[in-house]
Order: structure tokens, then sequence, then C-alpha cells
């Protein structure tokens, strides 16, 4: 890609977002959760989320696609509704694996650490799929997404009208499977118990 490709060497599951909201994986059955999300998203947020405008139809045709064997979805709950989600893709049936990241966070609840939690969940996530290296792109106007990486230590370059980002990841070990698996209990425990209401 033209420049240095970071190397991620620690997992950096977060331990803190914000104390309204829980922080989980999403399963196929909740897929309408999802898909109301970005939904919610106006006309720009939606060209910056897909590199290119999507109306509701397409919205809703591109989460009925989703390959939840090859990629997952990690959201932020706030009273029952996802209001940001990483979506996690990677190659199925190779032996070395890559993967892409794509980042949504409604505008009300920005400038939260919300991304930044997500992204180093992602993070977590993809390296415990094997997967070695993962790429995040998006419009260069997009500051946002270039912010929260940023805050991770990934360089952006832009060429061709795209932003493009890279992480080389390293392969799983017991730190990042237990990391994973801790995020994850704490998310649901916040769901379940109702510690994720505003």
């Amino acid at each position: 890609m033209g420049h240095p490709t970071p190397t991620v060497t620690d997992p950096a599951v977060p331990r803190a977002f914000p104390a309204e909201g829980s922080i989980r994986r999403l399963w196929p059955v909740e897929r309408a959760l999802f898909a109301a999300h970005l939904l919610r998203l106006d006309a720009e947020d939606r060209l910056l989320r897909f590199q290119g405008y999507l109306n509701d139809e397409a919205v809703s045709a591109y989460v009925d696609s989703l390959d939840w064997f090859g990629g997952v979805v990690i959201a932020y709950f706030v009273d029952g509704e996802v209001r940001a989600a990483a979506h996690l893709s990677w190659n199925r049936g190779q032996l070395v694996r890559t993967g892409e990241i794509g980042l949504s966070v409604e505008a009300e609840f920005r400038r939260r650490g919300v991304g930044t939690a997500l992204l180093r969940r992602a993070m977590t996530i993809v390296r415990n799929r094997f997967v070695s290296d993962v790429e995040l792109l998006c419009m260069p106007e997009n500051t946002a997404m270039r912010r929260v990486a940023a805050h991770l230590g990934l360089k952006w370059k832009v060429a061709s009208g795209q932003a493009e980002s890279a992480a080389h990841l390293h392969w799983p070990d017991q730190l990042s499977l237990f990391d994973e698996m801790m995020a994850e209990t704490e998310g649901l425990m916040r769901s379940s118990f109702g510690l994720a209401k505003t």
C-alpha cells in the first residue's frame, strides 16, 4: 500500500466505554437491530460508511447478504438498540486470512470513545480468527473514521479518492483469547442486568 503496515501487538480490549451502553457480539437472529441502526444513518453518513449512497432497500439487502460465518458484527447497545457497530469480514478457506472492518456510529453517540472501543474489540476478534492483516477503507473526508484509527496508531494513505489503512496482527495467544471472552461476558452481563440503560 505504499506505507509501512503497523503491527498490532496488544489486543487492547477496552475495559471502559460510555456508562450508558454495552458492547457485545451481534447474532444472526438480531440482524434487524443492525439494519435499524444503519437505516437511521442519514444520507451523508451512509455515503461515508459505504463509500457510496445506499437507499433503504439497498441497506436492507446489504444486511441480508452478510456472511455470518466469514464475519462478525460487534454492536454498541443503548436501551436495547444498536447505536454503533463494527462489521468485520475475512476471506474463508485460505491459510493466510485477510480482513476488512467497516465502522458506523450514530451522530449523537460520537466523540464518546465508542468508535475506538469498537475498533479495538474488532482487532482482537479478527486476530483470534487467525486473520493476519486487516484493512480499513473510507472516503478521505471521513475524518471521524480516520481519527478513530489514529487513536490505535494506524496511519492513513489517500490514493485514487480513497483513504486506506492496514494493520498486521500477531497470531492469537492466551491473553487475546481471554480478553475476547471476558469482554463478551461483560457485554452480555451489562445487557442482561440492565446496566446498559440511560
